[in-house]
């Protein structure tokens, strides 16, 4: 039995999916890699190398963040989220 008036079958599932927006699956926002590093041997360097082939691969933007460093594998690094280009970038931590 269907109850159409709420859109559930009897268990309580829905008849119907909701919309689901798939526009940052496929398009995913800029990201600021905070602790980003290059040197070898420190755990931060291959997260931060990880997340720059996962945003080349999709096509997204990547921001390295680190105060004491001004470039990171040949990317200009931010001192801060302030001086990062693009506000609201989404944030990953690599300490």
């Amino acid at each position: 039995m269907l109850d159409s008036e709420d859109g559930i079958d009897v268990s309580g599932r829905p008849l119907h999916p909701r919309p689901v927006d798939l526009e940052p699956f496929f398009r995913p926002p800029p990201s600021a890699v905070i602790g980003a590093s290059d040197t070898p041997g420190r755990p931060n360097t291959g997260i931060t190398r990880q997340l720059r082939a996962w945003s080349e691969r999709v096509g997204a933007r990547m921001f390295p963040v680190n105060p004491g460093r001004a470039e990171v594998d040949g990317l200009t690094c931010y001192p801060d989220l302030a001086a990062v280009p693009v506000p609201g970038a989404s944030r990953s931590t690599s300490r």
